[in-house]
């Protein structure tokens, strides 16, 4: 069971690696407002037969939080896409991924979690890193490498970590393809607002959704939902997500790897090892 629930883990975090790069890339190209709209849409239609497959028994109330959380949370995947695009990735990535942090933080504060041993360790070593990814040689003059990148990812990881605090309550009351189809749905409905009322006097500017430049975009929508839907059933295999969680967040290194090798990106060994402690902090926190 246990091999299981650990390959299963590492095949999401692969396509949670491969699909971030693809957003990324993606959002080089195109509007980060289509990205997002065709990004969610197809993440909704990844996620939805197996909501329908499994049936949905959400009461009102909770379906109409967790669509609000949705919208919220899509919200954040618009300043997602602007950091990876703008990169370098292996920069944006650990960043946004760091969100669990806020998630406690929030938690802590409105829900009266405790914080242990553990999670005090787990934020030094975010705080650690995050200073270790900007890190220039002017630091401690107050100048930060990649700064606009990382106030990007930092609106992102604020924005979901806290709706992820907030949606904690719903996931402990409800099957998790119950949770996914919801907030999805949420996603898909911000994305498409904010899509649409952007380009409500550039009509001709969608003409774009149906052209190859879209495919990236395409190709990163039904990853990440693939990604999603294995981690979520890693954990159904022995009814614990903690070892999905610890593993798929390592996949901020598998998007810095792919963009080293594919788009020849740099940075320096400090900002890499900012990278690691972000991440390994990440670990320790679902521990």
């Amino acid at each position: 069971m246990l091999l299981t629930v650990t390959l299963l883990s590492l095949v999401a975090l692969v396509l949670f690696g491969i699909g971030d790069y693809a957003i990324g890339r993606s959002g080089r190209n195109l509007s980060p407002h289509i990205v997002n709209f065709v990004l969610q849409l197809l993440l909704f239609f990844t996620v939805a037969p197996v909501a329908l497959f499994f049936g949905m028994s959400m009461d009102g109330f909770d379906s109409l939080i967790t669509v609000a959380i949705g919208i919220v949370f899509g919200l954040g995947f618009i300043w997602f896409i602007k950091a990876m695009a703008r990169g370098p990735m292996g920069i944006a990535a650990p960043i946004v991924n760091s969100s669990a942090i806020v998630t406690l933080l929030v938690s802590l504060a409105f829900f009266g979690v405790s914080l242990s041993a553990t999670a005090v360790f787990a934020l030094m070593l975010v705080g650690v890193g995050a200073v270790l990814l900007t890190f220039t040689k002017d630091t401690f003059k107050g100048k930060f490498l990649y700064s606009k990148t990382a106030k990007l990812a930092a609106v992102a990881m604020i924005i979901h970590g806290v709706s992820f605090a907030f949606l904690t309550p719903i996931i402990e009351r409800h099957e998790w393809y119950e949770v996914l189809f919801m907030m999805e749905f949420g996603m898909l409905i911000a994305a498409a607002v904010i899509m649409f009322g952007k380009f409500a006097k550039k009509t001709g500017e969608l003409k774009i959704l149906f052209t190859k430049q879209i495919m990236i975009a395409v190709v990163a929508g039904v990853i990440t939902g693939l990604g999603s839907i294995i981690m979520f059933l890693a954990g159904g295999v022995d009814s614990n997500l903690v070892l999905p969680f610890v593993l798929t967040s390592a996949s901020p290194l598998v998007t810095s790897l792919i963009a080293y090798f594919l788009d020849k990106e740099r940075i320096s060994l400090v900002n890499r090892i900012g990278a690691v402690v972000v991440v390994l902090g990440m670990v320790v926190l679902n521990l």
